[in-house]
């Protein structure tokens, strides 16, 4: 019956929306905190997946419990990426850390090319595809596990966020540079801890990203425009419109696939994104100073 269906893709739609929820995060973290936007960010996320397959196939290791390592294997990389690279041009008009990180992810991709080939990727894990019932639907284990993941590290983050003072100093710099650094903040600091914790968020989500979904080395790009349409929608700086962006758009396509046709299913992210641009171009729950 349709209203099943209806149904069984709001909650599909939500399942994955937590997962792409946790992607934007990362995203929505350094471009708060920095200002600047990572368009390799995808790659990153990418590059967690193929972490986690590698451990899989190498160790037989379970996605879910390589996450840690492939969240730091990433983080290192931010590491690089910030203290060599991003951290001498911010400062500089946006064009130029567009083009910087866009190169980045660039080399991020023909790098994952050269080691793992263009072949399409998959963690395959039996205990994943068995399913589970919701009331009156059913659905798998594997999209349980990856939502409840997903919120539970997007909780985590929030905790680090509102209650140590590291995350503090996060949100003061988010909220005014100038007086954050008048306060004592040091902001360079700062700066590195937000783009590891975001590049670190970008590597767990590609750990749970690699067992639901194909990946190849094409795929950051893909990966990097659903999070801007998330964190745009949802607005710059709010982690609560982060989950809802990304419950959003995970609803948005499951209902468009079930209603129209799967070949909408990527349209639709994009007429969110306009439709909220010419609204409320702050975003949901968004500031308007970004």
């Amino acid at each position: 019956m349709l209203w099943e269906s209806l149904l069984s893709s709001i909650v599909y739609g939500i399942l994955v929306g937590g997962v792409y929820a946790l992607i934007s995060m990362g995203l929505a973290l350094i471009w708060g905190v920095m200002d600047v936007i990572n368009l390799s960010h995808g790659e990153l996320v990418l590059l967690g997946g193929y972490v986690a397959y590698w451990l899989f196939v190498l160790e037989d290791l379970n996605p879910l419990l390589s996450l840690p390592l492939a969240a730091l294997v990433v983080g290192s990389i931010g590491l690089i990426m910030e203290k060599f690279f991003v951290s001498k041009i911010k400062e500089a008009p946006a064009l130029n850390t567009f083009l910087l990180t866009y190169g980045i992810g660039i080399f991020i991709a023909n790098a994952i090319l050269q080691i793992w080939t263009a072949d399409y990727r998959r963690v395959n894990v039996s205990f994943f595809l068995e399913t589970v019932s919701l009331g009156p639907i059913r659905v798998s284990r594997g999209d349980v596990l990856t939502f409840s993941l997903s919120f539970g590290l997007i909780m985590f983050t929030h905790i680090i966020l509102t209650k140590t003072y590291l995350g503090k100093a996060i949100r003061a710099l988010t909220e005014d540079r100038i007086a954050a650094q008048l306060m004592g903040i040091n902001d360079k600091q700062v700066d590195i801890i937000a783009f590891v914790m975001g590049s670190m968020l970008a590597g767990a989500a590609g750990s749970l990203f690699v067992s639901l979904y194909y990946v190849y080395p094409a795929l950051g790009g893909w990966i990097t425009a659903k999070a801007f349409i998330i964190v745009v929608l949802s607005g710059v700086g709010s982690m609560s419109g982060t989950i809802l962006g990304g419950v959003m758009l995970g609803v948005a396509e499951s209902i468009a696939t079930t209603l129209i046709s799967a070949s909408y299913r990527e349209l639709i992210g994009f007429v969110i994104f306009i439709i909220t641009l010419l609204i409320k171009p702050s975003g949901l729950l968004g500031r308007s100073s970004h």
